[in-house]
């Protein structure tokens, strides 16, 4: 898993963490609610029943791909390169410090 990882970008992580995120709330939610009342009518057939099981076994897969892109993106640290503006100021001495 983590060679795959590998030749997958920080930034790609981020974005496909982000975009199930948004479809776990907007799709998925609505979807276990819909699956709760469902399977609180007693009147339902097995073949609709295996369907939202086999629906529901796909987007707790989908939530552990992005958990896992999740724990690249700690052990990677998440950072994005930017440049330095300011200096650091331990690089220049001054008048004082050369008496």
């Amino acid at each position: 898993m983590r060679a795959v990882h590998n030749r997958v970008s920080s930034a790609t992580l981020a974005l496909y963490v982000g975009v199930v995120d948004v479809a776990i709330w907007f799709g998925a939610l609505p979807f276990e609610l819909y699956c709760r009342q469902f399977v609180a009518h007693s009147h339902h057939r097995l073949s609709v029943t295996a369907a939202l099981l086999l629906a529901n076994i796909v987007l707790l897969a989908l939530i552990l791909s992005a958990a896992a892109a999740m724990t690249e993106l700690i052990r990677r640290g998440f950072t994005r390169h930017a440049l330095a503006v300011l200096r650091s100021f331990g690089s220049h001495r001054s008048k004082h410090s050369t008496r």
